[in-house]
């Protein structure tokens, strides 16, 4: 992990930044986050599935943190509790263009904050998108959750 300990030593040492738990005051700074993702990007990816997470948070008890530069935001993780209270699923991580190391810092930073009860952080699917799956493969994941599709037969 030494380049990923490099790249968050180099956000720190940059940025004047503050974390702050996700909550509903905060939520047009993550919104904000996500269209600066998404534009900064130029791809879809799972940008509506991530906007009515953060609009539903409440409701679907999803729980995270967003991050800020200089007071802009610049980041949010959003997941939850599963698996018996053993995991921590990280549904979405978001973050502007622009930031050297910026991803790395909030990976790093929002798992030292979850409490000692996870055994496991999902990291969730890579979406097919190489380059996301190469990053989460880079932690060397303790292993993979094989995924199913039931197809339900329609009969005449």
């Amino acid at each position: 992990y030494h380049k990923k300990r490099n790249l968050i030593k180099a956000f720190i040492q940059s940025n004047t930044y503050t974390a702050k738990p996700l909550r509903s005051e905060f939520r047009s700074d993550a919104l904000q986050v996500l269209d600066e993702w998404q534009q900064g990007s130029g791809i879809q990816g799972d940008y509506e599935a991530a906007r009515e997470a953060l609009n539903a948070m409440e409701s679907l008890q999803l729980c995270g943190g967003i991050y800020y530069v200089d007071s802009r935001p610049v980041a949010y993780v959003l997941g939850e509790e599963l698996a018996g209270g053993t995991t921590f699923v990280i549904h979405f991580e978001k973050a502007v263009p622009g930031y050297k190391g910026l991803y790395q810092f909030i990976n790093q930073s929002f798992a030292a904050i979850l409490p000692e009860v996870y055994e496991y952080i999902n990291r969730e699917q890579d979406l097919g998108e190489p380059g996301l799956r190469q990053a989460k493969l880079s932690y060397l994941p303790a292993g993979f959750v094989e995924k199913f599709k039931l197809v339900v037969p329609v009969t005449p």
